[in-house]
């Protein structure tokens, strides 16, 4: 084998053996020749001319240059070595120019001969690129500090510079981009993420290429000062409410910030910015505020923001009051004043004044405004007579006067009013009492003038005598007292007290003629006045009824009649009265005949006389008036008219005219439905074999509805194949019968069936029918079905449907259904029916165009069936039915009602809390605030008391109202617990289930005052006081009578530090019914204890609703237990409810035996006291072991024991009505059984856990999901 080496060996012979002749024979180039570079030679670049030449012996090359094809002037000779590349004659920068061309000739020479010459390819001269200038190196540069130069840059070929760029190779984004035209460089390092070195490539074009250098610029970071970013507040601050807000800063850094200022009005908390203030009104409009700002580095800044603060109203102020003199007698000639000075310290407001006298007369007083300077914030007012007023009785009278002083503002509001008793002390001085001629009383009738009355005989004379005394309208008032005499006098008598004269008898024609007396008046003091009474009795007689046509008229004809009235005197008024009654005879449900009164035809006695009664003439002597109507069905009855008729003199006429409306009797009519406003002709639907018949007949006969009247219905069949007995015919009323029977295919053909109707006067009418008996044939068939429209799309169709399909659809969609069918038939009429669950909602007669739309509710979720029926005309029958599966949809709840601005104070709340129950109004529809249409089942717009909410409620998170007090909600109940005085806004939020949210309006919130202690509740190790529970548990009675219910169910009670014991109680409603006027009210065996309710008044509570209210018990000593007795009075069932709470103060916490042993004393005592408890005392017993041992074990014992002897107590005092009954029998035992410790103490254990489960699970409501 030959090795790699020996071929390589040979190779190069072989090589060499070739190369020799042609080496032999002249000199060459093995390469070049060529410029050397061959691209991209500028006017800076040296190039030369690059060859390899082979030859014998010594071998030159003569190199000549040629620019732009002539020659340079640049040659020369050199002598090079064979067959190694060599460069020669090097052309420098000096010798060219931009676009020249150049190309190097070589001719060589060896010993033997020449070769060439040889020209190389050909270069150019290109553009040199601009070298900056300016900047160059590195630049030192400082953070926050603007940076300003300007880029330079020279051009070798002197071309000028067209355009700048720039490329920051070590940051993003970029530390500045250079002015493409000036090459003007600006920045500034706004932050220390922008510090360090940034190696800047900056380039200059000089219209053809890109020159330039990397410049670095070295950012050095500087301390930034911190920044005030935003200021977090409400949109306004309010005068004299507590104005509380948050300065938010930064600090490029990332350094602490602390805030400072030397403003003395504000608190600031230095390391969070958070400061308060309570504008007073020097601060009302713009408050500037100076804040410092400082870093950790001690960088500081000071910025000055202003604070707008809205004014409130500020109450007028009276300064100065004072009456002069100050008392005057009534009939002094001299001048009394009342002066009122008053000012205002808002300075666009105006001071007003108004008097509000206390009296029912006329306002005697003058009130005058007099201006003090130029504002309209300083006025006086003064009270003055008026001078127009001459009874000196009115300042009298109307001595007590309410001055209003009231602010309005520049609008001509008016905005708070003060109220100033003034007292002008003017004293009486006796009056004479006096009798007025004219007594213009109602009770006088047009008899008014005591000097000239005009009465009758056979009449009884009455009077009211008009006196008054102007002392009875003074402070002092008066009694006066009426007397008669002389004259007349014995005929009459007079009420001393009212005034009233009255005849002794009726005056009769004896006493024709004038009649007269002196009537007297006189006071408590002996002051009397006499007036002189004239009286003209005239004879009279009373209206007459003149002879009444009285025969009987008709139903259908004309009833003409005329009544007359007569006046022997001729002094008839037109006056007259006139009411009917109507006795109408019936037959009721037993067939006997009964009276019916008063049958006005659901019309007024006016329109019943309208319609009877027509006024024809009327004189002084004579009226008459006529009765013409033609009677209805409607009319019939026996009628009585009361008529009242009264002359000038009041003589009466009262008589009672009366007659009969006779029935005629009207035949009975065939109808085929109950619509009788058309009567129709019977009809049979189809008669098929096999297939129960049934047809309602309905009759139509006037008479059943207005008069004595009754039907029977009778028939017959003429055929051969059916019998009587064949039918069934049921009277269903007194005018629809129904006929049954059940065809055979013996039945089958035709046949006619006759009816005849009878009334119970005889009239009688006939009615026939021709039917048909036909075989069922083949049922119709569903060929194809689809939901056709389910969400506005079309579904697929099912061709030979199954007898059923599933479908899902969401509530509150409609689905569009469609089926197509054929009969046996063709062109036989086909009905289709739908149903959904069972209830039809839509029928129709089949056509291949027709749907059924069928909603499907908001309630509906669910499965739901949806069933189509398509029946012929022989009732065969094909069905198919559509489960459809129909998913939840919630809906938001909405905001329906504003909700009103709250002031809070303790005249509303005089422990802290203010409840609002319902207070978004979710079950009263006038005051709804938010409505969940998911709540609502009945979908009638609001809640009934079956309904519950499941509705979440909060304030905005955002709101200032969470710095001045808590927000409780218990269902739709309201607590706010006010924890400073101030004002503030909040939006009230719904929340569904589903975390669908409504806001309410903004409302303003003013808490007036509060009770900084009030939840000072104290913690379960605190040594000092405790919670106690008294649960009534009401028990079931079947006797349904008032004293079986519970009303009042108390709750935990809770101890506070402060003395106050608060005790929730629910009041539920768990009879039969509303109550109404419910008092609530509390006592103790404690005397010194002051209760208060939350709310003490119901005016009613619904059959079945829950109301929770608290019981705030103050002043309370921890020095000994005792019992809260709650008591409801309600009035609607005269009937009071009561409970017991036991309240004591055994402390929990860290106790050793000493004080376990103390209150093991007192358990004692208490079970002791309380024969129900007796049972107790084996656990007692058992706790007292404990002591020492294992104090806390004994310790839960022990209040097991107090606590359930407290429900004991308290069992036995709310139900002393029921059969006594011990513990143990409430737990399963009898109370002479034997049992141990562990059974009792299990027993009780469970009745507490059960107490806990139902407590929990009725905090918790459940929506259908």
């Amino acid at each position: 084998m030959v090795s790699c080496r020996n071929l390589f060996g040979f190779s190069i012979v072989i090589i060499l053996l070739v190369l020799v002749p042609f080496a032999l024979a002249n000199p060459s180039f093995s390469s070049g020749p060529s410029v050397n570079p061959a691209t991209n030679v500028t006017t800076l670049s040296s190039f030369s001319c690059d060859l390899t030449a082979l030859g014998t012996g010594t071998i030159t090359a003569n190199v000549s240059w040629y620019k732009n094809g002539v020659p340079a002037g640049i040659s020369g000779s050199y002598v090079v070595s064979n067959a190694i590349p060599t460069s020669l004659l090097t052309v420098t920068s000096a010798f060219t120019t931009k676009g020249d061309s150049w190309l190097c000739n070589v001719l060589l020479e060896d010993d033997s001969t020449t070769f060439g010459p040889v020209n190389s390819s050909s270069i150019t001269i290109v553009n040199s690129p601009p070298v900056l200038t300016s900047p160059i190196n590195t630049v030192v540069w400082y953070e926050d500090d603007p940076y300003l130069a300007t880029a330079s840059a020279t051009d070798p070929d002197g071309d000028s510079i067209t355009l700048w760029n720039s490329i920051d190779l070590n940051f993003t984004p970029f530390l500045f981009a250079i002015n493409p035209t000036s090459g003007q460089i600006s920045f500034t390092a706004q932050n220390d993420s922008v510090c360090g070195n940034h190696t800047m490539s900056i380039f200059a074009r000089d219209g053809s290429t890109w020159g330039g250098e990397d410049v670095i610029f070295d950012i050095r970071p500087v301390n930034d000062v911190p920044v005030l970013t935003t200021l977090n507040m409400g949109s306004h601050c309010i005068e004299n409410s507590v104005c509380s807000f948050t300065l938010l800063a930064s600090d490029e850094e990332n350094d602490n910030v602390t805030f400072y200022s030397n403003e003395s009005f504000i608190n600031l908390v230095g390391a969070t910015g958070a400061f308060s203030f309570t504008p007073d009104f020097s601060r009302t409009g713009s408050t500037s505020i100076n804040i410092t700002l400082v870093d950790d580095r001690g960088a500081n800044a000071s910025y000055i923001f202003t604070l707008d603060v809205d004014a409130i109203n500020h109450d007028p102020v009276i300064n100065y009051q004072e009456l002069s003199p100050s008392t005057l007698a009534q009939n002094s000639p001299s001048a009394i004043q009342y002066t009122i000075n008053a000012t205002d310290v808002d300075v666009n407001d105006t001071i007003n004044f108004t008097i509000s006298p206390d009296c029912d007369l006329p306002n005697p007083w003058l009130g005058t405004r007099v201006a003090n300077g130029s504002g309209s914030t300083n006025a006086s007012f003064i009270i003055t007579k008026n001078p127009v007023i001459t009874d000196n009785n009115s300042f009298v009278a109307c001595r007590n006067i309410t001055v209003t002083v009231f602010d309005v503002d520049e609008f001509g509001t008016p905005k708070q009013n003060i109220y100033l008793d003034v007292f002008m002390n003017i004293t009486n001085e006796n009056d004479y009492p006096y009798i007025h001629q004219y007594a213009n009383f109602t009770d006088n009738g047009n008899l008014f003038d005591m000097h000239s009355i005009s009465t009758a005989t056979s009449l009884m004379f009455y009077f009211r005598v008009n006196g008054s005394d102007p002392d009875d309208l003074t402070y002092e008032g008066e009694n006066f007292y009426y007397s008669i005499y002389g004259g007349n006098s014995s005929l009459f008598t007079i009420d001393s007290s009212s005034g009233n004269i009255t005849s002794l008898a009726p005056l009769n024609t004896s006493h024709i003629g004038n009649l007269s007396f002196f009537v007297n008046i006189t006071d408590d003091e002996g002051l009397s006045y006499t007036e002189t009474m004239n009286i003209t009795v005239i004879n009279n007689s009373a209206p007459i009824l003149d002879t009444f046509d009285n025969t009987p008229c008709v139903e259908d004809f004309p009833c003409v009649k005329t009544i007359s009235i007569y006046d022997l005197d001729s002094n008839l008024e037109n006056y007259s009265f006139f009411s009917v009654d109507i006795d109408r005879p019936r037959l009721n449900e037993s067939g006997s005949i009964v009276h019916d009164l008063r049958i006005d035809y659901n019309l007024s006695t006016e329109d019943i006389l309208s319609k009877f009664i027509n006024f024809n003439s009327f004189d002084s002597s004579r009226t008459n008036y006529s009765i013409n109507f033609t009677p209805t069905n409607n009319d019939t009855g026996y009628y009585v008219f009361h008529l009242t008729f009264v002359d000038s003199f009041g003589s009466v006429l009262e008589d009672d005219i009366s007659f009969h409306v006779f029935n005629l009797n009207d035949v009975p009519l065939f109808d085929d439905d109950a619509d009788h406003s058309t009567i129709e002709n019977l009809t049979f639907p189809n008669v098929v074999d096999g297939v129960p018949f049934e047809k309602d007949i309905y009759i139509y006969d006037e008479d059943l509805q207005y008069s004595i009247d009754s039907l029977n219905l009778s028939f017959n069949i003429s055929s051969s194949n059916f019998s009587i007995s064949d039918f069934q015919l049921v009277n269903l009323s007194e005018d629809v019968f129904r006929l049954t029977f059940l065809p055979n295919s013996s039945h089958l053909g035709n046949h006619q069936i006759n009816f005849t109707v009878t009334d119970l006067w005889g009239g009688e009418s006939n009615f026939s029918i021709n039917f048909t008996v036909v075989s069922p044939g083949l049922p119709p068939v569903i060929d194809q079905v689809r939901p056709w429209s389910l969400g506005g799309v079309l579904q697929n169709t099912l061709t030979n449907p199954p007898l059923s399909e599933d479908i899902n659809v969401a509530e509150g969609n409609t689905v569009t259904f469609k089926v197509t069918a054929h009969d046996d038939t063709p062109g036989d009429i086909m009905s289709v029916y739908w149903y959904k669950d069972g209830v039809l909602v839509d029928t129709y007669t089949y056509g291949p165009l027709e749907t059924s739309d069928i909603f499907f509710d908001y309630f509906d979720d669910g499965i739901v069936n949806v069933t189509v029926e398509v029946i012929d005309l022989n009732f065969n029958k094909d069905v198919h039915t559509w489960d459809v599966h129909v998913s939840n949809t919630n809906r938001p709840p909405t905001f329906v009602y504003g909700l009103s601005n709250l002031a809070i104070s303790n005249n509303r709340s005089i422990s802290g809390p203010t409840q609002y129950y319902d207070f978004f109004g979710l079950f009263d529809f006038t005051k709804m605030t938010f409505f969940d249409p998911d709540e609502d089942y009945n979908s009638n717009g609001k809640l009934d008391l079956f309904e519950d909410s499941y509705l979440t409620f909060a304030p905005n998170n955002g709101s200032d109202c969470l710095a001045l007090a808590n927000f409780e909600f218990t269902n739709e109940n309201l607590v706010i617990v006010p924890t400073q005085i101030g004002t503030c806004y909040v939006n009230f939020t719904a929340t569904d289930p589903y975390g669908a949210v409504a806001v309410s309006n903004e409302i303003r919130i003013d808490i007036l005052d509060t009770q900084s202690d009030y939840n000072q509740q104290t913690s379960g190790e605190s040594n000092t006081i405790t919670q106690t529970k008294t649960i009534t548990v009401p028990f079931t009675e079947e006797v349904n009578v008032p004293e079986e219910f519970n009303l009042i169910i108390p709750g935990v009670t809770v101890v506070y530090e402060n003395g106050t014991v608060i005790i929730p109680i629910r009041l539920r409603n768990d009879w039969d019914a509303d109550l109404k006027n419910i008092q609530l009210s509390a006592n103790s065996s404690y005397p010194f204890q002051n209760f208060i309710f939350s709310q003490d008044f119901f005016t009613i509570i619904p059959k079945g609703m829950a109301l929770d209210i608290n019981l705030t018990m103050t002043n309370y000593r921890a020095d000994a237990p005792f019992e809260v007795n709650i008591s409801a009075y309600i009035g609607s069932e005269d009937f009071t409810d009561t409970s017991v709470v036991f309240v004591n103060a055994l402390e929990r916490g860290h106790e050793d035996s000493e004080s376990l042993r103390s209150r093991i004393g007192f358990a004692r005592d208490l079970l002791s006291d309380n024969p129900e408890c007796e049972e107790l005392n084996e656990l007692l017993n058992e706790a007292e072991k404990k002591i020492g041992g294992n104090n806390q074990e004994g310790l839960d014992i022990l209040n097991a024991v107090i606590n359930s002897c407290k429900y004991l107590v308290n069992e036995a005092k709310t139900h002393e009505s029921t059969t006594p009954q011990s513990f143990l029998g409430k737990l399963g035992f009898s109370s002479n059984s034997s049992f141990n410790f562990p059974v009792l103490f299990v027993a009780i254990m469970i009745l507490f856990v059960g107490a806990l489960i139902v407590g929990v699970l009725s905090s918790f409501k459940l929506k259908k999901i």
